[in-house]
């Protein structure tokens, strides 16, 4: 992020090296609520958004966005478009071609943000083909495609325009659903 090496530590905390000037920026997470503070957890995940904010993934509490001008985390919400579920338990971060982050979970599902309309939409294994609530990990390929392994329900690919799941299973011979 903007040349700067970020690297989560198990005491919950997060420690920015800064390379101008060769010196480290700690930030350290209260377990109190709102603006200016994330909540403790272990830093699962990092990806910096289009606007060059890092998004940090809490395997216990969510999501904290970074905003490099105010210097400080702000902890996202559930927002409308996820079915009031909770963004929480934050396993992996990804932003696609469009701009878009993209959020997975330990059994809620995966999540998507559209950062110009800055709204939340959410695939679950009991509304979408996703087939399975726990994400293991989320890669955008070169063409813009979505890649996401998850726990029981196969590795999927969702066209980045259309959002149309496909399940890709790992037996011999298998095709696409």
């Amino acid at each position: 992020s903007r040349g700067n090496i970020w690297i989560g530590l198990q005491d919950f905390s997060l420690s920015c090296y800064e390379r101008q000037r060769a010196t480290f920026q700690n930030f350290f997470f209260e377990k109190k609520e709102g603006e200016g503070a994330a909540r403790e957890g272990f830093v699962m995940s990092m990806c910096e958004d289009r606007r060059g904010r890092l998004w940090r993934a809490d395997f216990y509490s969510g999501i904290s966005v970074y905003d490099p001008l105010q210097n400080k985390f702000i902890r996202t919400a559930a927002k409308q478009g996820t079915g009031n579920r909770p963004l929480e338990s934050i396993r992996t971060l990804a932003r696609d071609s469009l701009g878009r982050m993209w959020a997975g979970s330990f059994k809620h599902g995966l999540f998507t943000f559209d950062t110009l309309q800055r709204r939340w939409a959410s695939y679950q294994s009991n509304d979408t083909s996703l087939g399975g609530n726990t994400i293991k990990e989320i890669v955008v390929a070169h063409d813009g495609v979505i890649w996401v392994a998850t726990w029981g329900g196969g590795l999927k690919r969702i066209d980045p325009v259309s959002g149309a799941v496909t399940t890709l299973r790992a037996h011999p011979g298998a095709r696409p659903e």
